[in-house]
Formats: structure tokens, C-alpha cells, sequence
């Protein structure tokens, strides 16, 4: 999910935030514990996504490809898969 909002234009950012405060309680009305969570998951999504936009990780360019793998492994799963796609794009 991270990857696609990294991607998508600023108004589907916009959409995540908007639909976050929509689904949001409302003063006056019962917090569901669910709720509040997800809420706060779909920004969290977006400012994370927000880190990766049009970032790759510099250390790739010079490395072999599985050391680049293994190196990225250490910076999350995001990374791992921006390696693959860069590297599968050349060949």
C-alpha cells in the first residue's frame, strides 16, 4: 500500500486524508476503538508513503544486486521490492 500511495497523485493523498476525517468519530458520539485505529492508519500509510516519493535508495546504483538486496532487506520490504523492480526494468 506504502509503494502505491509513493505513486499515486496528490489529490488520491488528498482522498486517503479526507476518507481518514470521514470515517473519524464524530464529538459526541462513541470512539470505537476500530475506528480511531484506522483512522489513524490510513495517515500514517500516507506519511510514510509521503518518505518514499521519487526516493531510491543511492547505495543501489553502486552495489551488485544481491548486496544491494541484502542492504535493503535491513531498510524495510518497500525497499526491497524498488530494488527488484529497478533492477528487472534494465534487463
Amino acid at each position: 500500500m506504502i509503494a502505491l500511495l509513493a505513486e499515486a497523485p496528490d489529490r488520491q493523498l488528498d482522498l486517503v486524508r479526507e476518507m481518514a476525517a470521514y470515517i473519524s468519530p464524530r464529538p459526541g458520539f462513541t470512539q470505537h476503538p476500530l475506528t480511531v485505529h484506522a483512522a489513524a492508519e490510513m495517515i500514517d500509510l500516507v506519511e510514510r508513503a509521503l518518505h518514499f516519493r521519487g526516493v531510491m535508495p543511492s547505495s543501489a546504483a553502486v552495489m551488485h544486486p544481491q548486496r544491494a538486496i541484502e542492504h535493503a532487506v535491513v531498510d524495510g520490504p518497500l525497499a526491497v521490492t524498488l530494488l527488484l523492480q529497478k533492477h528487472f526494468a534494465h534487463k
